[in-house]
This record gives C-alpha cells, sequence and structure tokens, in this order.
C-alpha cells in the first residue's frame, strides 16, 4: 500500500468512525429523552441517591445502549460508508488534493478503489460481528426499556404458539436456563382448529429426554360437548389429571422463536436451529440466510454509485453534489433493504434477495465508466 493508499484510507476510517459515533449518541440522546421515566424507575430500583443515582444513571444508559453499538452498525453500516466516502472526497476536491492526484499521473478511479477496498474490509467485519457477537447479545437486544439493569432476560413471557401438531402453547414466564415454565397451558385443536380440550399447570419441566413436559398441578379439560347444553348454556368438559404433555415446542425452540423477529441478527447456525425445530416460514429463513452476502453486495453497489458524485475532476459545489448523493443512496439503500426482507411470490428466495443487488450491478459499472479522468 502506497502513502497516497494509506492516506485516503486513513480520512475515509476516521470519517466513517466519527460519522457512525455522531448518529449513534444522537440516537441514544433522543431515545433517553422520549423514554426517561424507565430509566428513572431504574434507578429508583437501584436504592442510590445523590450522587450516587447519578452514576447509576449513567450505567444504566450504558447497559442498555452498550449492545446496541453491534446491532446499529448492521444495520447503518451501507449508508454510514456512503457518507463517510463524501465527506472524504468532499475534503480532497476542497483542498484540490484529487487535482494534485490527476497531476501525479493517477486516476481518479484508483482514489475509488481505495475507498471501495476500504469499505469491502468493514462489510467483512459485519459478516464476524452477525456471526459471533450480535448472537450472543440477543438476550440483551430483546430487552425492553422496562428491564434496564436487569441484566439478560432470563424469564419472558410466551404468548400463544402453534406446534408441529396444530397446539397452542402459552406460558405465563418461560425459564430457558432451567426448563421451566410457570403458568402453563397447552390447547388441543381438531383439523378445523376448533379447541377440543386444554391443559393447565402451576409449572411444567421440560424432560429432554422424553420430550415432554412434567407437570405440576397439572389439570386437562376435555370437551365433551360444546353445543351449549350444559349448564348456563356451556359446553361439557371432563376434567382429569395430568402428569405430562407431549409437544415439540421445547423451551430452547420457544427461546428460539421469540428472537424471530430480531431474525436478522443471528447467526447461521440459529437460523439452521429455527428451520430443524419448525414453526418458523422456511422461505423467511431462506431469504435471511442469502441475506448475508446479498446485503454486502448492495452496500458496495450503492457505495459505487454515489463515488461519482464526488470524484470530479475540477472543484464543483459540493453541498449539491452531497444533496444529489443521497438523493440517490437513502431511497436505494431502504428499498434495496425492503426488497431483500420481503417475500415475492413466484420467485425463489435466492434470487428475490439478490434481485436488488442485480438491479444496481448495471448501474454501478455505467457511473464508474463516466468517470472523468
Amino acid at each position: 500500500m502506497t502513502l497516497l493508499d494509506r492516506h485516503i484510507a486513513a480520512r475515509f476510517f476516521a470519517n466513517f468512525v466519527l460519522l457512525f459515533s455522531t448518529l449513534f449518541i444522537f440516537g441514544v440522546a433522543i431515545d433517553v429523552i422520549v423514554q426517561l421515566d424507565p430509566f428513572r424507575e431504574a434507578v429508583e430500583r437501584q436504592g442510590t441517591h445523590g450522587v450516587a443515582a447519578v452514576f447509576t444513571f449513567i450505567h444504566a444508559i450504558f447497559d442498555f445502549y452498550g449492545p446496541r453499538v453491534f446491532q446499529f452498525y448492521a444495520y447503518l453500516l451501507g449508508l454510514v460508508s456512503v457518507g463517510a466516502a463524501g465527506f472524504t472526497l468532499a475534503q480532497m476536491v476542497r483542498s484540490r488534493e484529487l487535482v494534485a492526484i490527476m497531476a501525479g499521473g493517477a486516476s481518479l478511479v484508483r482514489v475509488g478503489m481505495v475507498i471501495l477496498a476500504c469499505a469491502t474490509g468493514l462489510n467483512l467485519l459485519q459478516l464476524l460481528n452477525q456471526e459471533l457477537i450480535l448472537p450472543r447479545l440477543a438476550p440483551y437486544l430483546v430487552r425492553d426499556h422496562d428491564q434496564i439493569l436487569s441484566g439478560t432476560l432470563d424469564e419472558f413471557t410466551v404468548p400463544l404458539t402453534r406446534d408441529g401438531r396444530g397446539q397452542l402453547l402459552r406460558a405465563q414466564k418461560l425459564n430457558p436456563n432451567e426448563n421451566t415454565i410457570r403458568g402453563f397451558l397447552l390447547i388441543e385443536r381438531d383439523g378445523k382448529g376448533a379447541a377440543v380440550a386444554r391443559t393447565e399447570a402451576d409449572v411444567a419441566r421440560w424432560n429432554a429426554g422424553r420430550s415432554v413436559y412434567e407437570l405440576t398441578n397439572g389439570t386437562r379439560f376435555l370437551r365433551v360437548a360444546g353445543d351449549g347444553t350444559g349448564p348456563g348454556g356451556k359446553g361439557i368438559e371432563d376434567v382429569a389429571p395430568i402428569a405430562f404433555v407431549t409437544t415439540d415446542l421445547s423451551p430452547e425452540a420457544l427461546k428460539i422463536r421469540r428472537y424471530e423477529a430480531y431474525a436478522q441478527m443471528l447467526s447461521l447456525r440459529q437460523l439452521r436451529e429455527m428451520r430443524e425445530t419448525g414453526g418458523v416460514d422456511p422461505r423467511l429463513l431462506s431469504r435471511l440466510t442469502y441475506l448475508r452476502l446479498a446485503s454486502i453486495a448492495v452496500n458496495l453497489l450503492v457505495l459505487v454509485v454515489t463515488l461519482p458524485f464526488f470524484l470530479l475532476r475540477e472543484p464543483a459545489n459540493m453541498l449539491r453534489q452531497s444533496i444529489l448523493c443521497a438523493a440517490f443512496a437513502v431511497p436505494a439503500a431502504l428499498g434495496s433493504f425492503v426488497a431483500m426482507t420481503i417475500d415475492m411470490p413466484g420467485l425463489a428466495p435466492a434470487v428475490s434477495v439478490f434481485l436488488p443487488a442485480a438491479v444496481l450491478l448495471p448501474l454501478a459499472l455505467g457511473r464508474v465508466g463516466a468517470i472523468k479522468t
């Protein structure tokens, strides 16, 4: 790497860190102001006062938002890379560095290639972030504001969830570390989806060897007649104690499903576990698997398309160029993300996910060919 390459790379990375930090701190500040009451309540729960309460408040901010640095990086890597490239090249245009580079016999494309190489490194870093860091932080990322300073989410509520046999399971509290459920409810249904029986228990413990829940104070209510012939016009139920129930919704499976809303943050191994467990749309899991590479392609192609806004042979109005760049980059990045995550009927997930990249590729090649250097 030459001195010129190191100079451009150092300036690009400095602008990337500065822009990323500014956006993250601004977002955190806005959210803290809007959600000030949960932070105040978290400090009160710790029982601190005076100066200690101030430090507890600062600790609460770092505790809640610290893990979200990596999530923020995953979401805004593409746009922040475009912004860092724009700042870098705008500075070089104002100081006539691009003119000096061309006078020295180097092409402006060479400058763009250095920035593209730096952005490629940041995207490869995102792969490591995706596979190694975000999955470990998932228990922290699913916390709500009322769980500030509560550590990881060891217990959570499970809404009605369908298993492979069509049964519906609900839990008031699930502790996946202890494989126990408190407030257990399992609804059995017929082929038409109507409830035919329900099982309730104070506590249900998962037996991995038998793949069953062992119940404490378990009771099964079997509907004998549901035509309103019972007392008060209600159906007649046969009540009997029950020791265990069978379902494929293990505590581990329920924990994985809780992360379904954050599925794009999970590792390939966790996505594979969700596919094997079932109950999650396999097309969704396929899209999220291919999204790893497709997002890198889109990030780099959007960057390539926007570089000619700043790779200029002569000085220009940088404000105008920045507005033109933003007018393209923001809709292109957000539109590509939406297109990659929605299900397109008639198209395989591998095709629909890479469709935005296929559209951007000829545009990127045309823009690079139009650079005057």
